[in-house]
């Protein structure tokens, strides 16, 4: 799932299998995740190697890549994104700041998001959408993902997350979304769009 501000400008994406990017990060970056289990290390690692090649093809200078308050990529400057991982992949989009206020990228699993936990994630108008669909478990999952993929360039853009109900998603057929987000930070990115 990726989320653009602007898809008529160039951006990068990179990924794969999470072993394929295990190399060597900056020690601020070390710092980050000294305490963290052998599995996040692998996760953090293979998703900053991943952004940081993204950032090479772009063209943009690779440094290190910080931590802000939400966990959220402290991009070097001129550049904005976002990093996504399941179990076993990772993704990273990236593109310069001049023309992306924000950018969201995410992967989910199918069945992994319980029906009990709905209410705490979708509008009521989203409800009444995925309670009268075909396929729950694919139509639930697509509308999260894209939920956490617009949170990913909200955050980017304005340094707020909002709630995950106050973001609207529009899953439409061809394989787009499109995103309504609350007043405040509607102003500030009054479109995104994405696709899955």
């Amino acid at each position: 799932m990726v989320v653009h501000d602007n898809p008529v400008q160039e951006t990068q994406i990179c990924g794969g299998r999470i072993g394929d990017f295990q190399g060597l990060l900056y020690p601020g970056e070390e710092a980050q995740i000294h305490r963290a289990v052998d599995k996040r290390k692998h996760e953090f690692r293979a998703g900053r190697c991943c952004a940081r090649e993204a950032i090479s093809r772009l063209g943009g200078a690779v440094s290190e890549i910080g931590t802000g308050t939400f966990r959220e990529p402290i991009w070097p400057s001129g550049i904005t994104g976002s990093i996504t991982h399941s179990d076993t992949h990772c993704f990273a989009i990236v593109g310069r700041s001049m023309d992306h206020q924000g950018l969201g990228i995410d992967i989910e699993a199918f069945g992994r998001l319980h029906r009990d936990l709905w209410h705490l994630i979708f509008s009521a108008s989203e409800l009444a959408r995925l309670t009268h669909s075909v396929d729950t478990m694919f139509a639930s999952t697509v509308t999260f993902s894209a939920k956490e993929s617009v949170l990913k360039a909200l955050c980017a853009a304005t340094g707020v997350v909002a709630a995950l109900p106050e973001i609207e998603i529009d899953v439409h057929a061809d394989g787009r979304f499109s995103a309504r987000l609350p007043p405040p930070q509607q102003a500030t990115l009054p479109v995104l769009q994405g696709f899955w």
